[in-house]
């Protein structure tokens, strides 16, 4: 009997534990997604100035981010995402917007790969 409360009191820790890192990976791929999806809105009305501010403070952002999700995330897919995020900040003074657009996109896509590879299933659990 021992054995079976102490096998169900670590299926609850663990689930306990996966439901909150679920929580504070989407919590900070949202802020990170907003900055990203706003400089993109001003990549496409063509305001340069702005979309820089928004993604030198983007970079800040990240960096504050990527220390927190270190311990949950495959540090890989943090440094893909940092990467494109400093050459985003980098290509906006070219004013090349297809590029930079195309830049943005796939910055939302590796953030949403993250988000989906850490939501709750029974292969995480398990």
């Amino acid at each position: 009997m021992k054995r079976l409360i102490t096998a169900i009191t670590l299926i609850v820790i663990i689930t306990a534990l996966c439901i909150g890192v679920n929580f504070l990976v989407s919590h900070e791929v949202n802020s990170v997604r907003a900055m990203v999806t706003q400089c993109k809105d001003y990549m496409i009305k063509k305001d340069s100035a702005q979309a820089q501010k928004i993604a030198d403070a983007l970079v800040k952002e990240w960096e504050k981010r990527e220390t927190l999700l270190s311990p949950f995330i495959n540090h890989e897919k943090i440094d893909e995402i940092g990467l494109e995020i400093t050459s985003l900040a980098a290509n906006i003074r070219a004013e090349n917007y297809p590029v930079l657009l195309r830049d943005a996109e796939t910055i939302l896509a590796l953030l949403h790969q993250m988000e989906e590879d850490e939501k709750i299933n029974l292969h995480s659990i398990f």
